[in-house]
């Protein structure tokens, strides 16, 4: 098991599925890499209290599941579908993204320069 201090070093994908031992597609982790490791914070920010009363040794395999979690979540569903950021979130509630007050199609968001 690697030390608590190298886990609040790593910064890319890659370095987090290696030192969790995940194994993973590299054209998913390419495509997703973002998202993942988004919804993978959220992940750890829910379980932040629980968490943090227990030692390295118990949280490391609660983080590693969390990670495995974030990535399947994330292996079949499209950015959009997930609504991981605002954007796409204003858009799937139909309030319009980046403040406007247009309506935009999760299809279109990208479009929307408003």
């Amino acid at each position: 098991m690697k030390s608590e201090e190298e886990f609040l070093q790593l910064t890319d994908a890659e370095d987090y599925f290696a030192f969790f031992d995940v194994a993973y597609d590299r054209n998913v982790l390419g495509a997703k890499r973002l998202h993942i490791l988004r919804r993978y914070g959220e992940l750890l920010n829910e379980m932040g209290k629980e968490c943090a009363a227990l030692c390295w040794e118990e949280r490391w395999p609660v983080y590693r599941e969390a990670l495995i979690r974030a990535y399947r979540e994330l292996q079949m569903r499209t950015p959009q579908e997930a609504g991981l950021f605002s954007v796409f979130k204003d858009a799937q509630a139909g309030t319009g993204c980046a403040g406007c007050s247009q309506m935009c199609s999760t299809s279109s968001v990208n479009a929307c320069y408003r």
